[in-house]
């Protein structure tokens, strides 16, 4: 990182505050020395109370910003609490009235700080407002550190990004920061006069991977006669894989390949020009160059990703780059020194995220939140906003039941589902939208067929794309993303419960809840997570019910013991 010009005149963090804000305990004792009175007064000081349990911090230590205040209701949620949503926000509008009203307000720093003549002039050339003001606290720093314009670097966004962060009034620094560097470069690319410096964002990590071009045309044709061949492998071809990878895992694969190969040129063992062909990465001298380099990079520590980067260069080379057999069982000796004897058991931080669901009314409000989610949807006017909230309750529905693959559970179609009566419902899931390539087929519970009949219905036919066929549809008629489905299980849980909690948890759960209810439900959960077999449920799935087989074990030894009496 460049050093900041003129650091020793003023220290970055300090240059947009002003004097040390008023602390709520200094509001709480104004209001107790007779600045309200009444219920006010009495709402005021209770409001306050609830806000340092809150906050978990002593009021002399809270200063009376609005970004203080945020940053405690931002880490906040009232599940966690044990407080109701209305509860919550009364208290949020109490303590911002009170901050609004009686706490030091810090005016905005472009009037604070006066601009130095070269910054006036420069900002004399811009003739939109917004740019303007897009570049204003860039212009109020540099003016106090003494920076003029042809002096800007990234030196001076690591300073000014500084000086953002410790300001209690901004809201989001990193997002100020980036609009400062664009707006900056538009009047570089527009007004003639402007310093001839690009910014670039400061804290950019140096890209790892190498691009495909960097490697001989060569390599990249064998990348693409590889790919046909997944994509597309002949019947006839003995030698060719069974079914065809999925796109997702050829672009994964691809992926790797490039990685590999740039680990192989950072490494030393060979310079680009010399990497011709899928063969070079799985020659043994160059498959232990690569991973050496890749292990590097985490301190030598052996990790899934690693071993299963190497497992699959391994298949390359037996089932595409066909080497000989001793060639092949150096690779595979090479692959069982990687493996870290992890893979196969539950993470730690989703034992720890799973950690909550002991508590059985924990599990109990988790399970009611689909019921939660309509009443709030049948309560909004806004047709739009109804309809997500609506389809936030038949995607946590599914899940609860049937804990779907995100990529399966957002590429329903509509034809998915086979309405045999009024009373009874099929969901099917064909081999093609299955990681495991095994079709599945499940009925729907009562509570699960009213809210998809009406979200078809009603909700679904409101939202962009409903003229598409998928179940939950894209702006564009396509599928929801992936990253939408996971962030309508994220912001819902986390919003109506207080918990971190990811789409992929709903597996991992279905086979706490189900295992916790009856130890023999093992095979009945492989089933519906899809397994090929037992050994990957009870392996990779289980792991917090210990106490539950515990429980399990010695209900059924009482019972012995009282048969026996």
């Amino acid at each position: 990182m460049n050093a900041i010009p003129k650091q020793n005149q003023i220290d970055s963090s300090e240059v947009f505050l002003s004097n040390p804000p008023r602390t709520f305990a200094d509001l709480k004792a104004d209001i107790e020395a007779g600045l309200t009175a009444g219920t006010k007064r009495r709402d005021l000081l209770s409001a306050l109370n609830r806000f340092e349990a809150i906050a978990k911090i002593p009021l002399e230590k809270l200063l009376a910003t609005p970004g203080k205040t945020r940053e405690v209701f931002a880490n906040s949620h009232p599940a966690s609490l044990g407080i109701s949503q209305k509860t919550f926000a009364n208290i949020r509008a109490q303590i911002k009235r009170l901050v609004r009203e009686h706490g030091d307000q810090m005016p905005h720093v472009t009037r604070r700080f006066a601009l130095s003549p070269e910054w006036k002039d420069l900002f004399g050339l811009i003739d939109e407002r917004l740019w303007r003001n897009g570049l204003n606290r860039l212009a109020c720093y540099c003016s106090a550190m003494e920076i003029t314009p042809a002096e800007v670097s990234s030196g001076t966004l690591i300073g000014l990004s500084t000086a953002l962060e410790a300001e209690e009034v901004v809201k989001d620094p990193r997002n100020i920061l980036k609009h400062t560097i664009v707006t900056w470069n538009r009047c570089r690319r527009r007004y003639p006069d402007w310093p001839d410096v690009v910014l670039a964002t400061p804290t950019r990590r140096e890209r790892i991977t190498l691009p495909m071009s960097t490697f001989p045309e060569s390599f990249q044709g064998d990348v693409a006669a590889w790919k046909q061949r997944m994509l597309h492998p002949d019947p006839l071809d003995l030698t060719a894989p069974d079914k065809p990878l999925s796109p997702k895992t050829i672009e994964s694969r691809v992926y790797l390949f490039r990685r590999f190969a740039t680990a192989l040129v950072k490494s030393g063992t060979l310079p680009p020009d010399e990497i011709t062909s899928l063969t070079v990465l799985v020659e043994p001298k160059a498959f232990k160059s690569g991973l050496s380099e890749m292990l590097s990079r985490t301190s030598n520590k052996k990790t899934a990703r690693i071993y299963n980067d190497a497992n699959s260069l391994r298949y390359l080379a037996r089932h595409y780059c066909r080497v000989d057999e001793t060639v092949f069982q150096e690779l595979t000796q090479i692959c069982k020194k990687l493996d870290p004897h992890t893979r196969r058991k539950m993470t730690q931080k989703n034992r720890e995220r799973l950690a909550p669901f002991d508590n059985p009314s924990t599990v109990t409000a988790f399970l009611k939140l689909p019921g939660k989610l309509i009443r709030d949807a049948q309560s909004i006017s806004n047709p739009i906003r109804a309809a997500k909230r609506y389809e936030q309750a038949l995607i946590m529905s599914i899940e609860v039941h049937f804990a779907l693959r995100r990529n399966t559970l957002r590429n329903l179609e509509l034809s998915n589902f086979r309405w045999l009566e009024a009373d009874h419902c099929l969901l099917s899931i064909p081999e093609d939208n299955s990681k495991t390539g095994i079709r599945q087929e499940f009925e729907l519970g009562d509570g699960t067929r009213t809210i998809l009949r009406q979200f078809l219905d009603i909700y679904r036919p409101r939202l962009p794309g409903a003229d598409g066929p998928f179940l939950f549809p894209g702006v564009t008629g396509g599928p929801r993303s992936e990253s939408a489905i996971s962030n309508a299980v994220k912001i819902v849980v986390e919003r109506e419960m207080g918990l971190v909690f990811n789409a992929h948890l709903f597996r991992h759960l279905l086979m706490k809840i189900a295992f916790e209810a009856d130890p023999g439900t093992a095979f009945a959960a492989q089933r519906v997570l899809g397994h090929k077999s037992l050994d990957t449920t009870t392996t990779f799935y289980m792991g917090t019910e210990t106490r539950a087989a515990g429980k399990h074990l010695d209900k059924a030894l009482l019972q012995l013991r009282r048969e026996d009496e």
